[in-house]
C-alpha cells in the first residue's frame, strides 16, 4: 500500500540537508521536506554537506547511513570535530543494530530505515528544528551579548545579581547616573525587556547565575 505523503503546508523557518548518494532518493525526501514547508538543500556527499553549511539558520540533516567515500557514521564524526551540532536523522536501507547504536552515541536524533514513512519523517525534523531553534537563538544572544563594552559587562553581571543602581554605583565608585546611562544602553543592545530577562541571559552567555546568594 502506497504510504500518503502528508498535507502541503505554508512556508515555515528552517532548512534540511539533504545527504545521500542516490539522487532519486535525495529528491523523494526533498518533496517531503518542501510539502511540509521547510527548504531543503541536497547533497551528495559529506564533502558537498560541509560546502553547503549555513549555521545562521535553524536546520537539522537527514543523513543516509550506507554512501561510499565516508559513509554517514564518518559524516557524523567529521561534523562533531568540527564543531557542528545539527541534529542529525539517519535513514538507512539496510542498516544493523551496532551502526544504530553507534548513530545514537553520536547525537544523532534518530535513526530511520528506507522506505521512510513521510509523516514519521516530518515529526522528527518538526522535533530536530524545536531543538536547534534554541542553538540559533541563543548564538545570536551571545553575539548580542558580546557587543558591550568592559563597564558594561561588569555593570551587567551586578544587576543580574540584583543590585540596584544605587548599590552598582558605590560599588564601582561612580553616579547613579552613569549606572542608569549603562544600564539604559545594556538593555538596548542586549535586546532584553527587563533586568530579569538580562539576568536569564547573563546567566546563559556567561555561566553566571542572577541569584544573588549563590
Amino acid at each position: 500500500m502506497r504510504v500518503q505523503a502528508p498535507a502541503r503546508h505554508e512556508p515555515r523557518p528552517g532548512l534540511v540537508y539533504i545527504v545521500d548518494d542516490d539522487e532519486a532518493h535525495r529528491r523523494t525526501v526533498a518533496r517531503i521536506v518542501e510539502r511540509a514547508g521547510w527548504a531543503s538543500r541536497q547533497c551528495d556527499s559529506g564533502a558537498e554537506l560541509q560546502r553547503q553549511l549555513d549555521g545562521t539558520h535553524p536546520a537539522c540533516i537527514v543523513l543516509d547511513l550506507s554512501m561510499p567515500i565516508a559513509n554517514g557514521i564518518e559524516v557524523q564524526r567529521d561534523l562533531l570535530s568540527r564543531g557542528v551540532d545539527l541534529p542529525v536523522i539517519f535513514l538507512t536501507g539496510g542498516g544493523s543494530i551496532p551502526s544504530a547504536v553507534e548513530a545514537l552515541r553520536g547525537g544523532a536524533l534518530d535513526y530511520m530505515e528506507k522506505p521512510v514513512d513521510p509523516t514519521l519523517l516530518v515529526e522528527r525534523i518538526e522535533a530536530a528544528m524545536v531543538t536547534d531553534s534554541r542553538r540559533v537563538e541563543l548564538a545570536a544572544q551571545r553575539q548580542r551579548f558580546e557587543s558591550l563594552t568592559e563597564r558594561e559587562v561588569e555593570i551587567c553581571s551586578l544587576l543580574a545579581r540584583g543590585l540596584a543602581s544605587k548599590q552598582i554605583a558605590k560599588e564601582l565608585s561612580i553616579s547613579s547616573r552613569t549606572v542608569e546611562h549603562h544600564r539604559e544602553r545594556i538593555i538596548k543592545k542586549t535586546g532584553t525587556a527587563n533586568i530579569a530577562e538580562l539576568a536569564t541571559l547573563y546567566a546563559m552567555t556567561r555561566g553566571a547565575t542572577a541569584d544573588p546568594d549563590a
